[in-house]
């Protein structure tokens, strides 16, 4: 345990992460998500029907991944990765920070540590406990407790204005799938051509990735 009682990494305002959760079986699941932090606050909306929605609800763990490829933005926004991708870890002393019921019944235990996945890819990672605290028609609401941090690399990462439209143009992306509004897909359109013009290699096979998704 590491002492803190709040992420260094976490920025303010809305931070687009990978989140790894995973459920009663140990299969692990990715997908992009937007952290909301405000006045020392974290919370996130997670929407229905989905594998990370139910992971959470099933035992509190979130776990914050900190990656710079575009390409697993798009993929994981998509559809289920491999197990190749992630690496399971333990955290030490997590059991305190734990929704109960996983805390009692769960056997994932190696040491005084609780079993978690993280992406292999990940330059850091936050762990968090996620607490519901509201619910609609369409998704559930949760605060976020801080429980650990660890940076695995610093790498330094120029601002390439690419790099951040695949990330607009994914989310946008997420709800045009659902939707088809000509609103969204020019909002698309438009991120895919600043991300064609200022991005490398990657953002553009981001772009070709995305664009199969939306056909």
């Amino acid at each position: 345990m590491n002492g803190r009682k709040e992420s260094s990494i976490i920025a303010g305002g809305i931070n687009e992460v990978i989140a790894v959760t995973f459920d009663g079986s140990g299969r692990a699941n990715a997908a992009p998500i937007g952290i909301i932090n405000r006045s020392g606050r974290s919370r996130l909306v997670l929407f229905k029907g989905t594998h990370t929605l139910d992971n959470v609800l099933e035992n509190g763990i979130f776990c914050a991944n900190i990656v710079h490829d575009p390409v697993l933005y798009v993929k994981t926004a998509f559809e289920d990765i491999g197990s190749e991708f992630f690496e399971e870890d333990y955290a030490e002393d997590f059991a305190e920070n734990l929704a109960e019921n996983y805390a009692e019944n769960c056997a994932d235990v190696k040491g005084c540590g609780r079993r978690f996945y993280r992406l292999k890819s990940a330059e850091s990672y936050v762990l968090f406990k996620a607490v519901k605290t509201g619910e609609s028609a369409e998704s559930c609401i949760f605060e976020l407790d801080f429980v650990s941090e660890k940076v695995i690399a610093t790498p330094v990462h120029p601002f390439n204005r690419g790099f951040a439209a695949v990330i607009d143009a994914t989310v946008h992306a997420t709800r045009y799938v659902i939707s088809r509004s000509a609103e969204l897909k020019a909002l698309i359109d438009y991120d895919i051509s600043i991300a064609k013009k200022c991005g490398g290699e990657r953002e553009n096979e981001a772009v070709r990735m995305l664009l199969e998704y939306i056909k």
